[in-house]
């Protein structure tokens, strides 16, 4: 769906958009509270942990299974599965396996939903009144896999690298504790930080001039929407990280046709972790920087090491 043009775009996004519908996903905000609030307190005390390994991985990937209607017996596999199939560092046989699980699982699911719809994503694809073209098998499998990987991996990647910099920019959870009003701006701004997807490869479909490089049809062209969240021409004090940033206007979520159908899901999940750490944490230290993943698509973090106590 990232990759296809209209109409074919308009086609695959409609029964998506419906189902993140922001009404319909903040009805869920006491589950996904109450699983923030039972992961922040499982973790160690006063003691170095991984923030990815405990936290940053389980709570889209949860959050995301109970959207999608997965049931709780079933959770773990998907998340393990996901997990599994984005490890970069993982041999590609398996990989592969993983990869093999998930289609499996997800026609099991379409099977299921469709037999018994319930108030959820997989019940709204596979159900989807899109007339004399429903979705293929093909198709079903292509937006389950991109579904599970764009709530996966980018939210992780968001909460991990927009946490490490909201506690080594001085003065900035100082400020955000004073003030959480301010919290719907950070998570923002810790998407113009982080930009989890780093690019997009693009092909130009007529002549275009941008900013005195001349683009032909046909093309091929990256566009870097880590670069664009620095560009010093859009945003004041670029390579500042500020939780009052006033006028944001990043591309951490894509911007056009192409924007992220899981935006509000991902601003929810940051908003009630935020919430719930400034609430319940009191003291908090970065242990060790952040290791990065090696990923030419993703701003990917392997390990977060912090202490903190509540």
């Amino acid at each position: 769906m990232h990759n296809a043009d209209q109409p074919l775009h308009a086609r695959l996004r409609a029964p998506g958009v419906g189902a993140f519908r922001r009404s319909l996903l903040e009805r869920r905000e006491g589950r996904i509270r109450e699983i923030v609030r039972d992961l922040i307190d499982a973790t160690p005390k006063d003691e170095p942990f991984d923030f990815v390994e405990k936290i940053a991985v389980t709570i889209p990937m949860i959050v995301f299974a109970e959207v999608l209607g997965v049931p709780q017996s079933r959770q773990v596999d998907l998340v393990n599965w996901a997990n599994t199939m984005s490890d970069v560092s993982a041999p590609d046989v398996i990989q592969a396996d993983a990869r093999h699980h998930l289609f499996d699982y997800f026609r099991e699911l379409a099977a299921e939903k469709r037999a018994h719809p319930g108030d959820d994503i997989a019940s709204a694809l596979v159900n989807a009144d899109l007339g004399a073209e429903p979705l293929t098998k093909e198709e079903l499998d292509a937006y389950f896999m991109v579904l599970t990987v764009a709530g996966n991996e980018t939210t992780r990647f968001l909460l991990t690298g927009g946490l490490e910099a909201l506690l080594t920019s001085p003065g900035q959870l100082d400020q955000l504790r004073s003030d959480p009003g301010l919290i719907p701006s950070a998570i923002e701004e810790m998407a113009r930080w982080v930009s989890p997807v780093l690019q997009m490869r693009r092909t130009a479909t007529e002549d275009v001039d941008l900013f005195g490089t001349p683009i032909k049809a046909g093309d091929k062209v990256v566009l870097y929407f880590a670069s664009a969240n620095r560009d010093e021409r859009v945003f004041e004090d670029a390579g500042q990280f500020m939780v009052d940033r006033k006028g944001n206007r990043h591309l951490g979520f894509g911007v056009g046709a192409h924007f992220c159908m899981g935006a509000h899901l991902a601003r929810l999940e940051a908003k009630i972790f935020l919430e719930e750490f400034i609430r319940d944490i009191r003291d908090v230290h970065v242990v060790s920087p952040s290791t990065r993943a090696r990923s030419n698509w993703f701003t990917g973090y392997d390990n977060l090491m912090l202490r903190w106590s509540r």
